[in-house]
């Protein structure tokens, strides 16, 4: 099956980039069964029964559509992340082992390597600027999440760790 060609997508309004305060860059957002928006607990899993994390930026570059369930990690240069980890990148990593998902909060181009990795694993990848001093977005560092990238929206909502499991299970090859 043939790939249509890759068009990477960028909001915009008019004929100028849209310029969003980093608390406008949710909208939706849920936190119940938490205090302040956060989860003091370290085990991911912990996620209160019922509660319903989301984050919708509407300031993005869409780089590959695809879903991708993981562990939401914010990643330093130095650190190695694993295949379950949906990352948020700071600055472009050298290299990109798999993982589940990609953020970065500065600019990529569409043959960069970190978007061919993403291409070739088939994981969602989007430039979100500012994602790391969203409220929300901080709310769900270290849980599980589903991380979802179509044409015109950027989706990170919370997830369980038996819905991360069935996501892996079903994308192993037979």
């Amino acid at each position: 099956m043939r790939r249509p060609p890759f068009r990477p997508t960028t909001r915009r309004t008019g004929t100028a980039r849209r310029s969003v305060s980093v608390a406008a860059l949710l909208v939706g957002v849920l936190v119940a069964g938490c205090t302040s928006g956060t989860n003091s607990s370290a085990d991911p899993a912990a996620t209160p029964a019922g509660s319903d994390a989301s984050a919708s930026p509407t300031d993005f570059s869409v780089l590959h559509p695809a879903v991708g369930f993981g562990l939401l990690r914010v990643m330093t240069l130095e650190e190695r992340p694993n295949p379950r980890d949906v990352v948020i990148y700071p600055a472009i990593p050298n290299e990109l082992p798999r993982v589940a998902g990609v953020i970065t909060t500065v600019a990529q181009t569409p043959l960069s390597h970190v978007n061919l990795r993403a291409l070739q694993d088939n994981v969602p990848n989007a430039f979100v600027p500012g994602a790391l001093e969203d409220p929300a977005v901080k709310a769900l560092i270290g849980r599980y999440v589903k991380y979802e990238v179509t044409a015109d929206r950027v989706t990170i909502s919370s997830a369980t760790q038996g819905e991360v499991e069935a996501h892996h299970a079903a994308s192993r090859p037979v």
